[in-house]
């Protein structure tokens, strides 16, 4: 791990490193490039004048008084050798007898790496070679030459040289500058990744709380960091939600273990002899069982939900007679409880019945338990709107404060905690009611008031049976 650490900065200082190298060969290479392409113009003009001038003496004067012509022209166009061959390379004049164009020959001939720029076979002596053929006519015959014009390049050359190692010590001397300051900043633009390594290793379930520093970073890391920030908020406030989860599970077994152990322990000392205290505990530790069965099914189906392995039975459904039977069930469950219900007719949708009868039930069932003492009322309505319907149930009970709607729908949240005794339950039937309704494409609006009721509103598309396909 401590091997590959500084890794990332190794290669990304080796990447600006290669760059910037590349960037200097090309540098160089175009200023070759450039200086062969000058000294090419610089000598192939004149050149090709002085050849047409030769040419055109030899013919004139039929090859007498060449060699001060050759001079003449040398120093009239500050060349400094010229070279006349015929059709078998045989030298017919020459300036001076001194030189030869071997190399260059062998340049052209042999397929050198100069082969390619053969007139830069004696770049090394300061000579540029020019190499033309013209036709000559002797005494009515006609006949081809061959002229190689030797310029000297020195003062070029030296120049060349000056700049190009001039330009190594500069180009040395930025890459030296380069790779000291570009690997201090490499250091310091990743010194974030490296802080927020040492953070992350310190986060766990007891200081959730740690958080990545943004002030040092900078562009994409800076995003990283607020993203990571961000994700590390969302995971501690599941991780708080499961721990409350857990904490609520355990406060709610634990009631009714402990009633179950209180009445075993009754019974085995006292339930053998009296009948009433057998009964008594018999049908509380019965009551208790269920209470628990029901509290362990209704964690199932949001362990399942969790999971994502909750399986919905969807199918075509008369929305309109279920809610009619809703209603009727909760008038015949609660005789006390005046309740009133106007509904559409003729609604149908694509849905899982029995999921949402359950999910209505749990709004019904609240708004009867906490209706207001004294006359309760309970209005329960089905509307059809133009692609969904809406089923709304409102109560003339003790209401939801602001601050406790923002919670309703969390589990084990009770707003009313005073009537918990009085009104049972596990504060778990709205959490069920809202997953079911999501599940549906749904969503739930809710207004509540202080001492004025409470209105829940299911908002639920109206689907149609999907067509199978051939």
């Amino acid at each position: 791990m401590q091997a590959n650490r500084y890794s990332l900065k190794k290669r990304i200082s080796f990447t600006y490193i290669s760059v910037y190298v590349g960037i200097c060969v090309l540098i160089i290479l175009s200023f070759v490039v450039g200086c062969a392409l000058y000294v090419r113009d610089k000598c192939e003009e004149p050149s090709d004048l002085l050849a047409t001038e030769i040419a055109f003496e030899m013919t004139t004067s039929g090859g007498q008084i060449m060699r001060e012509f050759l001079y003449e022209k040398c120093l009239l166009y500050g060349i400094n050798e010229v070279f006349v061959y015929d059709d078998d390379n045989e030298v017919l004049f020459a300036t001076t007898y001194i030189r030869d164009n071997d190399r260059y020959f062998a340049a052209k001939d042999k397929g050198m790496l100069t082969g390619f720029l053969p007139n830069f076979a004696e770049i090394s002596e300061g000579v540029y070679i020019t190499d033309h053929k013209k036709t000559v006519v002797d005494d009515e015959a006609q006949h081809d030459v061959r002229i190689i014009i030797h310029h000297s390049i020195s003062d070029e050359l030296a120049i060349f040289k000056y700049i190009v190692n001039m330009s190594f010590v500069l180009l040395l001397t930025g890459l030296v500058l380069f790779i000291v300051f570009g690997v201090s900043k490499t250091h310091k633009m990743l010194m974030p990744i490296t802080e927020m390594t040492e953070v992350a290793k310190k986060i766990n379930g007891e200081n959730m709380d740690l958080r990545f520093d943004t002030t040092g970073a900078k562009f994409e890391l800076s995003e990283l960091a607020l993203t990571i920030n961000s994700m590390m908020d969302r995971i501690m406030e599941s991780y708080d939600k499961q721990k409350r989860f857990v904490s609520d599970v355990s406060h709610e077994l634990r009631t009714p273990i402990s009633v179950i152990s209180g009445y075993a322990n009754m019974l085995k000392r006292w339930g053998k002899d009296d009948e009433e205290i057998l009964m008594e505990g018999i049908g509380n530790i019965i009551q208790e069982t269920e209470t628990m069965s029901e509290l362990v099914s209704t964690l199932l189906f949001l362990a399942r939900h969790d999971n994502e392995t909750l399986k919905y039975e969807l199918q075509q459904t008369d929305v309109s007679a279920m809610m009619a039977d809703i209603v009727k069930d909760a008038i015949l469950a609660n005789p006390g409880v005046k309740i009133f219900s106007e509904i559409d007719d003729s609604l149908c949708s694509y849905l899982d019945e029995a999921r949402i009868r359950q999910a209505v039930r749990v709004f019904i069932d609240n708004g009867i338990k906490y209706s207001a003492d004294g006359e309760k009322r309970l209005f329960v309505t089905l509307k059809k709107k133009h692609d969904h319907f809406e089923i709304m149930i409102k109560d003339n009970g003790i209401g939801i404060s602001e601050e406790d709607l923002q919670h309703i729908f969390e589990r084990f949240y009770r707003a009313d905690a005073s009537r918990t005794k009085d009104t049972g339950g596990y504060g778990l039937g709205l959490s069920i009611a809202k997953v079911i309704i999501i599940a549906h494409g749904g969503k739930i609006r809710v207004r509540s008031k202080p001492g004025e009721g409470s209105e829940f509103t299911i908002i639920l598309p109206q689907r149609t049976v999907p067509q199978k396909k051939d």
